[in-house]
């Protein structure tokens, strides 16, 4: 996670996990594991503002 934080310009993982939670509501581990996300486009923001 902290390489995917560093990538979309946060600096501590703590802050991108908050806002990934904001985001989608749950974590990004609970995202990872959600059934049938093999199935589902990944999300792709237009920017960091996204987050």
């Amino acid at each position: 996670m902290a390489r995917v934080a560093r990538a979309v310009g946060y600096a501590h993982t703590s802050a991108f996990d908050e806002a990934f939670r904001r985001t989608f509501g749950c974590s990004p581990t609970q995202w990872r594991r959600r059934p049938g996300r093999s199935q589902i486009a990944p999300f792709r923001p237009a920017g960091r503002a996204a987050f």
